[in-house]
Order: structure tokens, then C-alpha cells, then sequence
């Protein structure tokens, strides 16, 4: 079960995560935390760049929605702390980790992208 108890919140008014949509150009490769934005358009800037979780054991809940704006073929590949190939975004594509506290997994296959729009 997802939930601990059948405690529920309903959202009447538009969601605003502030701090939650970033765009990034990288020199190096990005460890990502807690207060990293959700929603991320990273540029690996030249070359190919990995992107690490924080530790599955302090994540429980956390996801990250990451859209690879690279100009050219350079791809995001997307690791867990202990280094495992999650998902890996060639130019133009993003995709969606998750975290369910002990274990970070894809949560959508890689999706392609029109950069003409």
C-alpha cells in the first residue's frame, strides 16, 4: 500500500512548486538532493553527463523529471547513489525516476521530444 492511513488532502486551487522547475547547462557530472527541483531541463554542455540520486534510504517519495536539452549528441544518463544505470536520455529526451524509499526505478520509458515547437 502507498499510503499509511486513508487520510486524504484535496487540492482545490492550481499546484505552484516554487523552486520546483529549473533549466541547468553542466560543467561536470550533478548530484542531485532534496533540494534539487523536480522538474529539470539540463544541458550536459559538451559531453555526456551523469546525473546521481541522493541515497534511496532518505528519498522515500522523491521524484525528478528530467528533459535533456542538449544542442548536439551528448546524453544525460540518469544513476542511483550506488551508480546503476537508470535511465539514460539521448538528445531531446526526457523521462521521469522515482523514489519508493528503497529503491529509485524509471517511472516512464524515454520519451522523444520535437525541439521545433
Amino acid at each position: 500500500m502507498a499510503y499509511d492511513s486513508s487520510a486524504q488532502k484535496r487540492l482545490t486551487a492550481q499546484m505552484r512548486l516554487v523552486g520546483g522547475f529549473e533549466t541547468v547547462t553542466l560543467a561536470d557530472d550533478l548530484t542531485l538532493d532534496a533540494n534539487s527541483a523536480n522538474y529539470l531541463r539540463i544541458d550536459p554542455g559538451g559531453s555526456a553527463r551523469d546525473v546521481s540520486t541522493p541515497a534511496a534510504a532518505v528519498s522515500e517519495g522523491l521524484f525528478f523529471w528530467v528533459y535533456n536539452i542538449a544542442d548536439a549528441a551528448e546524453n544525460v544518463v540518469l544513476k542511483d547513489a550506488a551508480g546503476n544505470t537508470l535511465l539514460t536520455l539521448g538528445q531531446g529526451a526526457c523521462g521521469m525516476i522515482g523514489c519508493d524509499g528503497t529503491e529509485w526505478k524509471a517511472y516512464t520509458p524515454v520519451l522523444s521530444v520535437d525541439t521545433d515547437t
